[in-house]
């Protein structure tokens, strides 16, 4: 899957992922990416570059948290002559470069918030100023970004510029973690097989049933890059032509961490059972009218909200799935 910009993958959540990426690649909006790290967020944005009216233009990636601020600012604008202490020439930026394509922000979360007001002002206006420059210049680029946290949330605590969240996420596409698709676990594992088989000398042309089944079960806390890492060195370490199941049980780890665990303890026992937040205060809402017998200021009052909230709540319907405003 990390392998040119193919994405691999039967599973239904995949697929639903692509069907809607596919939908979403025609229009001009920005596409905000969420997903764990190893979840292949940037070959999504590759598909939604392919498949959009800018396909035939360049697609530009950068890494947000690779870079300290003032050089992050240089290569995403560039610089004049002089601009700064070992600034030779003139540098065209990454913004420039994706003119006519797609510039692709990966962990957009680590972006310094000085740097934040500049891109927000390049999504506004197509606009942006070299670093050291004085003249404004012009880009026609589709933005998409990454995150592999909850940016609304850091734009809520301030740690993040709301009003850039909302311009980074007109639509959003979350990548599932490979957990959630255990259906492609194999199909994945065959693929880099094959590719690192080639790339290293080896025969392998298959996985043993048994192996199969121990990579399947195994809940991949680092995602598809775990997977290939774990694979590539299979292909180093040992012969072909079949990868056997103490092959896999040799390089996968025997003990998890406690976060892999409890993520096998939600997946397994109570996933099912978490319900949307907006369901559970719908809930609340009308188990509180009920036991008031329709009373609805004694029922804000003992859910401590005012009445004018449960009134807006059930005007709009059981259905409304927004939140509760708390007075």
């Amino acid at each position: 899957m990390f392998f040119k910009d193919e994405i691999i993958g039967v599973s239904p959540v995949l697929l639903d992922i692509l069907a809607q990426a596919d939908k979403m690649a025609g229009s001009n909006a920005r596409v905000l990416i969420t997903g764990e790290t190893g979840t292949g967020k940037e070959l999504l944005a590759r598909r939604l570059h392919a498949k959009s009216a800018c396909r035939h233009g360049p697609f530009i990636a950068i890494n947000c948290a690779a870079l300290p601020a003032p050089l992050l600012e240089s290569e995403l604008f560039g610089h004049v002559k002089g601009a700064f202490s070992g600034a030779h020439r003139t540098h065209e930026g990454l913004v420039a470069a994706a003119a006519g394509g797609t510039l692709f922000l990966d962990e957009i979360a680590d972006m310094p918030l000085p740097l934040q007001a500049k891109l927000l002002r390049f999504l506004e206006n197509g606009t942006f100023r070299k670093v050291g420059a004085t003249e404004e210049e012009q880009a026609d680029v589709r933005v998409f970004s990454a995150t592999h946290g909850d940016l609304k949330n850091e734009a809520v605590s301030g740690a993040f510029r709301e009003d850039l969240y909302y311009r980074l996420s007109l639509l959003t596409l979350e990548m599932p973690p490979l957990r959630a698709r255990k259906e492609d676990v194999v199909l994945l594992a065959e693929h880099f097989m094959r590719r690192f088989s080639a790339a290293e000398g080896k025969d392998f042309l298959d996985i043993a049933a048994d192996a199969a089944a121990r990579l399947a079960r195994y809940p991949w806390p680092g995602n598809i890059r775990e997977l290939q890492n774990l694979l590539h060195k299979i292909v180093v370490l040992h012969e072909g032509p079949t990868l056997t199941d103490d092959m896999a049980k040799g390089v996968l780890p025997q003990n998890l961490s406690p976060v892999a665990e409890n993520v096998i303890a939600l997946d397994a026992a109570f996933e099912a059972d978490i319900r949307p937040l907006w369901r559970v205060q719908r809930d609340a809402i009308e188990t509180a009218i009920r036991l008031c017998r329709g009373n609805i200021p004694r029922a804000a009052a003992l859910l401590e909200v005012s009445p004018s909230t449960l009134y807006r709540r059930r005007s709009h319907g059981n259905a409304d799935n927004t939140d509760i405003s708390i007075s």
